[in-house]
């Protein structure tokens, strides 16, 4: 690899490590390499993206030339090895449809207007001149950059993903944002943050780890009593029947399976008896979604403080039927607090939801004719396995 005296070097996001007494060895992948401890204070160096000349100045400053020139051969080594990469050289995005580390994921949350305006309108509220600002999954650094031209102090950016590398092009100009490349829960800060701001949130809300991420980050990256934002997350839920073309993608029926007997010769019948495993779920456009008729109330799930949401739950809810009719599935959506004016939704059919999320469908193992007033018993589950909503009794 060329480099020049500008080149952008930062800690690749694969290194690992491992000291013996005076001795380092560096792995990447399968290539290695050994020397001493002076490599560890050359990698610190790089923690953040930093230009080649800047850093190693910065290292050589008691050892004279001669430290320069050796200092100069030890980062030309650990690019080799692949233990430092250049920001200015290869892609920036997933080439993988579907990744968050694509361009087409993060353009359509830009594209959401309700959402996104929310966001950055909520952080600009909140962003006092002291502080500390930690944006867990910066994605395309849009909430980072807003903290800071906000008046914060210092802002941390923090991305695991391709996207990384876009928002380090966003964050040139602005010397306050600190890109921390990884997973939230292998990075550390200089200092506490004061407030946490994030939006990895998914269809599913709990699907991204949020209440992981969040109490983690409570635990090693904050400050007593910093806030966090969004503030509140509510789960809420609700019984319905599903409109055909739904309920015919997901599950047999006996309508289909007498079509597919009679199309093929064969007796396919016995398909429509196959239940569907506790737990099987679809997501939907909202728009789909304002499809399904519904049947029973809609019931709170949950509701949880992410200043101090446990990252393990286990709840019941009874939703009551309405005015009988068959249950197919339950849809489930969020409502985020931010502040004390601004709310994400994700309600199909209600006025200015955010629309860049899809709506999750738990479907009942096997469709059911509710009576006026019976109540539908559902227990939700989050914990390191994932995340379910069943249907027990």
């Amino acid at each position: 690899m060329s480099l020049t005296r500008g080149s952008r070097l930062r800690l690749a996001s694969a290194l690992a490590v491992e000291v013996r007494g005076a001795e380092v060895t560096l792995r990447v992948g399968d290539a290695h390499l050994r020397g001493d401890l002076e490599l560890l204070e050359v990698l610190a160096a790089f923690r953040v993206a930093t230009a080649l000349d800047e850093a190693v100045a910065r290292l050589a400053a008691s050892r004279g030339l001669d430290g320069w020139a050796r200092l100069a051969a030890r980062v030309h080594e650990l690019v080799a090895v692949g233990a430092l990469v250049d920001e200015s050289t290869g892609p920036i995005l997933d080439v993988r449809p579907g990744r968050f580390g694509a361009a087409a994921s993060h353009v359509r949350m830009l594209d959401d207007e309700a959402r996104t305006k929310a966001l950055v309108g909520a952080v600009r509220a909140a962003v006092r001149p002291d502080d500390v600002v930690l944006d867990l999954g910066t994605g395309t650094g849009l909430l980072a950059l807003a903290a800071a031209k906000a008046g914060a102090r210092r802002v941390y950016a923090i991305e695991e993903t391709a996207i990384a590398g876009a928002a380090a092009r966003v964050f040139r100009d602005e010397p306050r944002i600190t890109l921390l490349r990884g997973s939230s829960r292998e990075v550390s800060l200089d200092e506490p943050a004061t407030l946490l701001v994030s939006e990895i949130l998914g269809d599913e809300p709990l699907a991204e780890r949020v209440l992981e991420a969040f109490a983690d980050a409570r635990a090693r990256l904050l400050a007593p009593g910093a806030r966090v934002l969004p503030r509140r997350l509510r789960l809420v839920a609700r019984g319905v029947e599903l409109d055909p073309g739904t309920r015919r993608a997901h599950r047999f029926d006996e309508e289909v399976t007498r079509r597919w007997s009679d199309a093929y010769g064969v007796e396919l019948g016995p398909l429509a008896a196959v239940p569907l495993p506790e737990g099987y779920r679809a997501v939907v456009t909202q728009a789909i979604a304002t499809r399904f008729t519904p049947r029973t109330e809609q019931v709170e799930l949950v509701a949880l403080d992410l200043a101090s949401a446990p990252t393990t739950l286990d709840v019941s809810a009874r939703a009551v039927a309405l005015g009988g009719g068959p249950l197919d599935a339950v849809v489930s959506w969020f409502e985020a607090e931010l502040d004390d004016e601004r709310t994400l939704s994700t309600e199909p059919g209600r006025p200015g939801a955010c629309a860049h999320w899809n709506v999750t469908v738990w479907f009942a193992p096997n469709r059911r004719t509710l009576a006026p007033g019976e109540a539908v018993a559902l227990r939700y589950v989050h914990g390191p396995a994932g995340t379910r909503l069943g249907f027990p009794g």
